[in-house]
């Protein structure tokens, strides 16, 4: 099957701060016998802004856009779509992010059928204007009902000051737009958004990246309280220098008033970059995490080791899990542990991962899949692994030649855009991952 590439992120900005041939993917897919994924979750405390956030968001820099536009319907229905971000909600619902092969656009997909059909739910409004490469999509799908989503040029390029959040409550068959984020007094080279995402239905977050350089990640974070009709700037690249540097990982409010950032940079800087937020983002305060259980206290700051966290895996008020790498120049080996907290980060606990390097997608704050490998690239084989116990064992389940994020809704049923080099195939399991099946999504 031929496929288009495949555009990440975190990559691209990876790419960018640092120096960053197509291959066949072989599934390895195992038929069945005859009888036989930073995830938030919902329902955390409601989010109250402090008073500063509150004078804020009262008086907004722009005129909220109330037109409710429709979403596309124009691709042909049959057409395949290659998907580039999942988030299932149930055996069968769940959201999706493709591109199609003969448009440079980033599409907004719905399934019903567990990913074998796909609706296009693009708000049109958004892409209207042409893009030589096209638009890409940052977005969070909270529900059936609920998603937000942020389009952008596909290449960097000069800010227009018109980056906006569009939102759906009816499953994507209309959309309304936000006004246009406030970026009034901050250097920007480009609107990058990611991270972006949603404690409830009304209270979120999203974070735009502004400009690199010299191991920095220049970025801009904002909130809504109003499920994202009007956003307010609580960081800022001007105001929070010492949250410049590193590439960032992971953002995530766990209550109205404390959140956290992660950050990227092993070897780049001393220590790791991990700061977090009690007053709804006025400020923000690094956070020391102990050493791996067997390390010396000063593990971070030894010349030879660097550290960073790759990923927030898992947030809410209480339980919070993230993954922390560290490379030993003076041995060349890799180490990663996954560091959780069952006190809001008041005190960690560190479990080493079966692997060096990898994806870790939970389910709760004790179940999860992990499919890592020896090796960074995508080129090397690797190992689907679970947990039943917040990460303190690792089973082995199968071995693969791809990796990609799990996404399970259940100890059983979980999806994986497989990467292989730069090849990738659509697989679905219903047993655990003990067995996987290539689906090959289309446009219903």
């Amino acid at each position: 099957m031929k496929f288009r590439r495949v555009l990440c992120l975190a990559c691209m900005i990876a790419c960018i701060i640092l120096l960053v041939g197509c291959g066949t993917l072989n599934v390895q897919i195992e038929l069945p016998p005859q009888a036989t994924s930073t995830r938030v979750e919902p329902g955390t405390p409601t989010m109250e802004p402090s008073p500063t956030v509150k004078s804020a968001t009262a008086t907004p820099t722009a005129t909220l856009e109330s037109s409710v536009f429709p979403t596309g319907q124009a691709i042909g229905s049959g057409t395949p779509v290659n998907l580039v971000q999942i988030k299932m909600l149930d055996i069968n619902n769940g959201w999706g992010i493709g591109e199609i092969e003969n448009d440079l656009n980033s599409h907004i997909l719905t399934t019903t059928d567990g990913g074998r059909t796909w609706l296009d739910r693009t708000p049109l409004q958004a892409i209207t204007s042409v893009q030589p490469d096209g638009w890409m999509a940052a977005a969070y799908f909270g529900s059936n009902q609920q998603a937000w989503v942020s389009f952008y040029p596909n290449q960097p390029q000069s800010t227009t000051g018109q980056l906006v959040v569009w939102y759906t409550v009816d499953g994507g068959i209309s959309w309304a737009k936000s006004q246009a984020l406030d970026f009034s007094g901050i250097q920007a080279d480009f609107e990058i958004p990611s991270e972006l995402g949603f404690l409830d239905s009304q209270q979120g977050w999203i974070m735009v990246h502004l400009g690199v350089g010299m191991s920095h990640d220049y970025v801009a974070v904002f909130i809504t309280g109003d499920g994202g009709k009007t956003w307010t700037r609580v960081l800022g690249a001007n105001k929070n220098p010492e949250l410049m540097g590193c590439q960032k990982t992971g953002l995530a409010f766990t209550t109205g008033t404390t959140g956290w950032i992660t950050g990227n940079c092993p070897g780049l800087m001393p220590g790791l970059f991990i700061y977090r937020t009690v007053n709804s983002g006025a400020s923000w305060n690094v956070v020391d995490l102990p050493a791996p259980q067997g390390k010396t206290f000063d593990y971070f700051s030894r010349s030879e080791i660097g550290c960073g966290i790759p990923s927030l895996n898992y947030a809410t008020a209480r339980n919070l899990e993230l993954t922390l790498s560290c490379t030993n120049t003076s041995n060349s080996t890799n180490q990663s542990w996954l560091y959780t907290s069952k006190d809001g980060g008041l005190t960690w606990s560190d479990y080493p991962l079966p692997v060096a390097f990898g994806n870790i997608g939970m389910i709760n704050s004790s179940q999860g899949y992990f499919i890592g490998s020896m090796q960074r690239d995508t080129v090397a084989g690797g190992e689907l692994y679970s947990t039943t116990d917040g990460g303190n064992t690792w089973l082995p389940i199968i071995s693969t030649n791809w990796g990609g994020m799990p996404d399970f809704v259940d100890a059983n049923n979980g999806w994986v855009i497989a990467i292989h080099n730069k090849t990738q195939a659509f697989v679905n399991t219903s047993n655990g991952g003990k067995f996987w099946v290539e689906l090959k999504p289309v446009i219903k």
